[in-house]
């Protein structure tokens, strides 16, 4: 039976894979602007949203809201999920 923690889970999860595609795509150069929106202590990198991504799987759910919390694209899906 799926709970609502792991069904945050793989939504953040799908988003992230999304997030590392469109980084993977168009990835900032030295100093440039991420195209991806971040909050708090994220940088935006490629490198950041992997290591992320890598964390989903095992992260505590306190480290899986900090996660979802340092990319508002996520949050809000997040929140229009819980919405509907």
């Amino acid at each position: 039976m799926e709970t609502h923690n792991d069904d945050k889970r793989r939504s953040v999860a799908q988003r992230l894979d999304e997030i590392i595609g469109a980084l993977e795509t168009s990835a900032p150069g030295p100093g440039d602007r991420s195209p991806v929106p971040i909050s708090g202590e994220f940088d935006g990198s490629l490198v950041a949203a992997q290591r992320h991504r890598a964390e989903i799987e095992t992260a505590s759910e306190k480290r899986l809201d900090e996660i979802t919390a340092g990319y508002p694209e996520i949050t809000a899906a997040w929140e229009r999920r819980g919405s509907s």
